[in-house]
């Protein structure tokens, strides 16, 4: 199943699953240290705060309530391009596992909604790569989000592969409570 690189935060269960045992299992310290990070991330100039952080630091960030706050405020400003390229590249093969989380599936949804299609491309072709992964995150109570923003934010060629997945379940899909969409 999908996790991060140290087995950490996001979630993979069907819709069994809580919010309260999809929280991080980060310690006190790495806490302290990406709240730091995260003050010095706040402010006009996010995208050269970006820079401080490596792909791995933004992935567990994604699962922080405030810093996944900040990155989709960062997101919504349209002048702030490095750090929009910044959190793509962090994103990038791991849309499975992000879209899954709590707080990473917002940021995905900040993507889908602020920047241009051929730049969250990867997203719909990261979920249309894995045989059942996009009928499995129309069931996931995070990762149903993500995909209902694409379908309604995306272009129709853009959402193709995924469309025809699901409408090959659609009669189960539509009795399902999160993929009624």
């Amino acid at each position: 199943p999908p996790s991060t690189p140290d087995g950490g935060p996001w979630t993979t269960d069907d819709e069994d699953e809580s919010e309260d045992t999809a929280t991080t299992n980060r310690t006190a310290s790495q806490t302290r240290s990406w709240q730091k990070k995260s003050d010095r991330f706040a402010g006009s100039d996010a995208a050269s705060k970006s820079k401080d952080f490596d792909k791995s630091e933004m992935l567990h960030m994604l699962a922080d309530p405030n810093m996944s706050r900040k990155f989709t405020e960062a997101l919504a400003d349209a002048s702030s391009t490095e750090c929009h390229n910044r959190i793509l590249r962090a994103l990038r093969g791991h849309v499975l596992e992000v879209m899954r989380c709590p707080e990473g599936n917002e940021v995905l949804q900040a993507c889908i909604i602020h920047l241009a299609p051929e730049k969250i491309q990867f997203f719909l072709d990261e979920i249309a790569e894995e045989p059942g992964a996009a009928i499995a995150a129309a069931r996931h109570r995070f990762a149903c989000r993500v995909l209902q923003r694409a379908l309604k934010h995306c272009a129709k060629p853009q959402l193709a592969p995924l469309t025809e997945e699901l409408l090959s379940e659609a009669c189960w899909l539509a009795r399902h409570p999160f993929s009624h969409f």
